[in-house]
């Protein structure tokens, strides 16, 4: 299996059909491939939508969480049970477009990740501002060098996250988890669009304090991780 590509999903049954077609058709080209849903505990049709869906689309395997469990779970219980060299992650709401899948697998050829940068966002002034913000201070404190890091769309060699230790919020510092682990990554500029079905289940006051405590958890990691090289071994 050459590419995963990874949707962590909860509510987002209007966008079942068309988020799975068009990711079936931007993956037409990579051979072998399969598209891994983690349906987060899902309070709405999803679930029997991507059942129908799995009917259809052999490609297609359904995780399902009894209870909605976050991104971070979702996304754990995805690299988990993903059998690809390559693992894509997108977002369900299909703000970004799944026809950038085949720019990702490129970039990702000689390096080990590859984070979506949404230059120029389709979103309120306020999140705009706040997302600008949260950028900066995560990337002063961490040095990720990363511009975007809470864009759901990302790529991964598959070693990168088999191993992960995830809690939850934690998805919001992959750049400086891998980091911290010797990996290397790029950036890629995508096209980022305004929400096509439903709303969005985040906002920005919801997730400040979780956020800031989250940073300083990953501001611990890397200050005690271990850090060594074996010279030589008789």
């Amino acid at each position: 299996m050459n590419l995963t590509v990874l949707v962590p999903l909860y509510n987002e049954e209007e966008s079942c059909r068309e988020l799975v077609e068009r990711i079936h058709s931007a993956c037409s080209d990579s051979s072998p491939f399969e598209i891994v849903v983690v349906d987060d505990g899902s309070t709405d049709d999803s679930f029997n939508r991507l059942t129908a869906l799995a009917d259809e689309f052999v490609e297609l395997r359904v995780v399902k969480f009894e209870t909605n469990a976050g991104k971070s779970a979702a996304l754990h219980a995805g690299f988990k049970n993903a059998k690809g060299e390559v693992i894509v992650t997108i977002d369900a709401d299909l703000q970004n477009p799944p026809e950038e899948i085949p720019n990702f697998m490129a970039a990702i050829e000689n390096t080990d990740a590859v984070f979506g940068w949404r230059s120029r966002r389709r979103e309120t002034q306020l999140k705009k501002l706040a997302s600008r913000f949260a950028n900066r201070f995560r990337g002063f404190f961490l040095e990720d060098s990363a511009n975007d890091s809470g864009c759901g769309f990302k790529a991964f060699k598959h070693y990168t996250v088999k191993d992960l230790p995830l809690f939850n919020g934690l998805h919001r510092f992959f750049p400086a988890l891998l980091k911290m682990h010797g990996y290397q990554f790029k950036e890629l500029e995508i096209e980022d669009h305004e929400r096509k079905y439903g709303y969005s289940k985040f906002g920005n006051l919801k997730r400040t304090l979780p956020a800031f405590i989250d940073l300083l958890a990953v501001i611990w990691m890397r200050n005690r991780i271990l850090k060594y090289k074996i010279e030589e071994e008789i």
